[in-house]
């Protein structure tokens, strides 16, 4: 459990970069595999995964509490490709990242 709450913090701290579990595992001073297994038995997902769900549920986060462009959140949250933002948004959220402002702004 420490080891994930470890790679947890540093992915929030480092969101946007280009974070990736070989520098996780780095990091936290373990391997790729073992940290991959610790994150699916706490959270059912991968690391990936778990990286990706933090990005997007960032990325509501400040749809919703911030004016800042669609283009400036895609930066905060380490990405890069709007149609790949607007994508794994829409898998999470149903919407897309404009619809989803327009619905859920300073609710």
């Amino acid at each position: 459990m420490a080891l994930v709450q470890k790679a947890i913090n540093l992915i929030v701290e480092s969101m946007r970069e280009p974070v990736n579990i070989d520098f996780l595992a780095k990091t936290i001073g373990t391997n790729s595999h073992r940290l991959q297994q610790c994150f699916k038995l706490v959270y059912g997902t991968t690391v990936n995964g778990y990286i990706k769900k933090a990005r997007i549920e960032k990325a509501s986060h400040l749809l919703t509490t911030s004016n800042l462009p669609v283009t400036e959140i895609i930066s905060e949250v380490g990405l890069i490709n709007r149609g790949y933002f607007s994508k794994i948004f829409k898998e999470l959220y149903g919407l897309t990242p404009k619809a989803f402002r327009l619905r859920y702004e300073r609710m």
